[in-house]
């Protein structure tokens, strides 16, 4: 890998990846397509494993103000924010996340 550029890896990797998924479906899977590749049973949840894996890693990492957001995430109202004169920047109230406290009209802002 270190000898070799980024695109001739990720090939070599994607044409290894295609022959595993040849070989399965020729010797293992039911009868398919000819130009059909057949995901195992056991790989079809991988990517989400995969993502579940990045989410914990990240907020593990994170210290307890960071981490609420990603599971309560702040929604405000942007659309009847009143302007004050200065320059202080004031946040409106936040709105409950639920479908009946947003309008069509409305323009919200959501923290995560």
């Amino acid at each position: 890998i270190p000898t070799c550029p980024l695109l001739q890896v990720r090939d070599h990797v994607t044409n290894l990846c295609i022959n595993i998924l040849l070989s399965y479906r020729k010797f293992c899977a039911t009868v398919s397509s000819t130009g059909q590749l057949i995901l195992p049973e056991a790989l079809k949840l991988l990517p989400l494993i995969d993502d579940r894996f990045f989410w914990f890693n990240y907020v593990s990492s994170l210290s307890t103000p960071l981490a609420i957001p990603l599971v309560y995430p702040r929604m405000f109202a942007i659309h009847n924010v009143d302007t004050k004169d200065g320059d202080e920047s004031v946040l409106p109230p936040t709105v409950p996340l639920s479908s009946e406290h947003v309008c069509d009209d409305g323009i919200y802002l959501l923290e995560n």
